[in-house]
């Protein structure tokens, strides 16, 4: 029984809702548990920590960090880091945030090259109501729906290949997968290879395998085998290496809010037994 979400947004990254207002509906939804993690911040941390506590909610805080293998964009977890040391993670990923950053500000200047709207990044950020360090896509599809009256589906071709508003990361500019489960470790968390369906999709198996025992040789924690991109043969292909490489299992429905309706909280997720060794592994 699922009962441990594990992976979800707020609007500090590319989710709708505020940390607060994401625990309340992970209570409402019948979970024992949740974890916020945002795109390579920690900002809304302290919020989801009070909201925890309001609502009387399990949780651990974390963050999903941007990251490229040899051109590979890949995301990591880090679970349980050290909030006392924030500088130090922020002093890391803020070469993400002007990746991010950047591809927005390519969007807006094609915008404004097509006569479509001329915004800029920080007109963005107010009128949208989003509060992190750097822009996410979404937002822009929030304010095309939002302001220029587009449907979701509208809004959602903009910013895929080629659409006008489709631009990909400067991979190489990204924090490198391998210093991300590094900075995770150096913090006091765990580290888990996030959604790696996706990843296992784009390169294939063996590739995957490769980069796999490399990370493990780095430290890496876990493995997120419960997650929308997942297929049910890759959840039981990550099941067994887990198992194999005594490593933790999570999952989570990667709830986005309104952004993306189907990633319901609690959709995917793991039970509180695979949450709690977790948990004790941080409290150790």
């Amino acid at each position: 029984m699922i009962l441990a979400d594990m992976h979800v947004h707020s609007h500090f990254s590319d989710g709708a809702d505020s940390p607060r207002e994401v625990v309340k509906k992970a209570k409402l939804a019948g979970l024992t548990a949740v974890c916020l993690a945002d795109h390579d911040t920690s900002w809304g941390i302290p919020e989801f920590l009070d909201a925890l506590q309001e609502f009387e909610m399990l949780g651990i805080p974390a963050v999903e960090i941007t990251t490229q293998y040899n051109g590979t964009v890949i995301h990591i977890l880090g679970y349980g880091m050290n909030l006392y040391q924030t500088e130090i993670m922020e002093n890391s990923v803020n070469l993400n945030w002007r990746v991010h950053n950047s591809r927005i500000e390519k969007a807006l200047e094609s915008y404004r090259q097509a006569g479509i709207m001329n915004v800029s990044l920080a007109e963005l950020k107010e009128k949208t109501g989003y509060q992190g360090p750097c822009a996410m896509k979404l937002w822009l599809r929030d304010y095309r729906m939002r302001f220029h009256g587009l449907t979701h589906d509208q809004a959602v071709a903009e910013t895929r290949k080629n659409g006008i508003a489709y631009f990909n990361y400067d991979k190489h500019e990204l924090l490198t997968t391998i210093d991300a489960v590094k900075l995770i470790k150096a913090l006091g968390g765990l580290s888990v290879f996030a959604h790696p369906g996706a990843v296992i999709k784009k390169i294939g198996e063996d590739e995957f395998f490769n980069i796999f025992y490399r990370l493990r040789k780095f430290g890496l924690n876990g493995l997120e085998a419960f997650h929308t991109s997942n297929t049910l043969d890759q959840t039981s292909l990550l099941l067994w290496l887990a198992g194999k490489s005594k490593l933790f299992i999570t999952g989570g429905s990667d709830f986005h809010g309104r952004f993306h309706p189907e990633r319901q909280l609690g959709k995917f997720g793991v039970s509180m037994t695979h949450f709690t060794k977790m948990q004790n592994r941080l409290h150790a």
